[in-house]
């Protein structure tokens, strides 16, 4: 139970930093479909950290806190699971390389979240980790699209076509 509650407190800070790092794209793109896409992204990982917390809160409510209070002393925007690093994305970062960083998120979030999935005893639990496993890889995918659209093209396609 003590690896399930460690890497739960993975999980929330993958999903504070990957909502970190997609707002931050979300700012500084000029495309439309980006910042739609972005932004997007951002909603996705604020839902997965609240599901997260909820299940942590449920389970393993002492660790939980000592979690909550150790975030709250912590310096702000310190990346904690360092795939993210937002002080390399400024006005002239690259679009791929923000790309390629959250495509390399979304591979540790589906790898983090099957493991969870298959130690889990607790069918509640597996079945939250499976479904996130499933989302990361829509996340993988719309990501994946964009990078090929971007590098083929040099533009970002409709947003709104990828999500339907």
């Amino acid at each position: 139970m003590e690896k399930i509650s460690l890497s739960l407190r993975k999980a929330l800070n993958l999903e504070l930093d990957g909502y970190e790092f997609y707002t931050k794209c979300a700012q500084l793109t000029d495309s439309k479909e980006a910042k739609e896409m972005f932004n997007f992204l951002a909603r996705e990982e604020q839902t997965h950290y609240e599901r997260i917390e909820d299940l942590y809160q449920e389970n393993f409510r002492e660790e939980y806190f000592a979690y909550e209070r150790c975030i709250r002393t912590e310096e702000p925007n310190k990346s904690v699971s360092k795939i993210f690093d937002l002080e390399k994305l400024h006005e002239k970062a690259d679009v791929l390389d923000a790309l390629n960083l959250g495509i390399k998120a979304e591979n540790e979030s589906i790898s983090l979240y099957g493991n969870l999935a298959q130690s889990s005893e607790n069918k509640e639990m597996k079945e939250i980790f499976e479904k996130l496993v499933e989302e990361e890889k829509k996340h993988l995918l719309i990501l994946e699209g964009e990078r090929e659209t971007v590098t083929d093209t040099g533009a970002f396609k409709d947003f709104k076509i990828v999500t339907m």
